[in-house]
C-alpha cells in the first residue's frame, strides 16, 4: 500500500516538475516560468468581456436562480405546514432542525434575489437561457 502512495506522488511530482520544464523551455529561462509569462492559446488575455458576461453567463445564473424559486415556492409550505405539525407535537429538536433549515432556504432566496438584482441592472434586457430538458420547439398546426 505505501509503494502504490510513493510511486503515486512521485509520478505526480515527475508530472509537475515536467510541465515546469516545458513551461521554462517555452520561455527560454530555467526554472520555473515567471508569473507575468502565461501560455495562452487562441486569441484574448482571458479576461472574459462585459458583453461576454452578459450574453453568455448571465442567461444561464439567471436560469439556476429561477430552477431554485421554483423549488423553494413548491418546497416552503410542505416545510411550514411539517413545522406547524412538529410544534404541535411539542417535538422540539425537530423543530429546531426545521427553523434552521427554513432560516438557511430564505436567507440562500434573499441573497439569489440579491444576485438577480444586479445581474438585471448590469446586463438589462438579459433573459434565463432555456433549460436542458425542455425542447423549444413548438410544432402547431393550422387548419
Amino acid at each position: 500500500m505505501i509503494p502504490k502512495i510513493f510511486a503515486g506522488a512521485a509520478l505526480a511530482g515527475a508530472l509537475a516538475l515536467g510541465s515546469v520544464s516545458v513551461a521554462a523551455a517555452d520561455t527560454g529561462s530555467s526554472g520555473a516560468s515567471s508569473p507575468t509569462t502565461t501560455a495562452t492559446s487562441g486569441t484574448g488575455t482571458g479576461t472574459h468581456t462585459h458583453a461576454h458576461l452578459c450574453t453568455n453567463r448571465a442567461p444561464k445564473i439567471l436560469l439556476r436562480i429561477e430552477t431554485f424559486n421554483q423549488k423553494y415556492q413548491a418546497w416552503l409550505p410542505k416545510a411550514e405546514a411539517r413545522l406547524a405539525k412538529e410544534q404541535q407535537a411539542n417535538n422540539q429538536g425537530v423543530v429546531s432542525k426545521i427553523q434552521n433549515r427554513l432560516n438557511k432556504a430564505k436567507a440562500r432566496q434573499a441573497k439569489l434575489a440579491t444576485v438577480q438584482a444586479k445581474i438585471t441592472a448590469e446586463c438589462p434586457g438579459v433573459i434565463p437561457a432555456t433549460s436542458k430538458g425542455s425542447s423549444s420547439s413548438s410544432t402547431t398546426t393550422t387548419g
